[in-house]
């Protein structure tokens, strides 16, 4: 039994539907390749910019996260 909840769990985790910008790098390193912010942001480019920032965070969603695995891998 935990006494206390940890780190991801008091930032709500389990429940979020939406991407951080790390997420998305993550997503592009787990496709196969590193990315950078920059590269991650030329990828995503065509895309609407999330409108919903909280605690520094842009709102990413999976069109966005997609975008980014298809660059990884090299899709055109």
């Amino acid at each position: 039994m935990r006494l206390w909840r940890q780190f991801d769990q008091m930032r709500g985790d389990p429940t979020r539907t939406w991407f951080r910008m790390s997420d998305l790098q993550d997503a592009a390193a787990a496709a196969g390749r590193r990315m950078t912010r920059y590269e991650v942001l030329l990828s995503i480019r065509h895309l609407r910019r999330p409108e919903i920032k909280k605690y520094g965070h842009w709102h990413y969603n999976a069109s966005h996260r997609d975008a980014v695995v298809s660059a990884a891998r090299g899709d055109a």
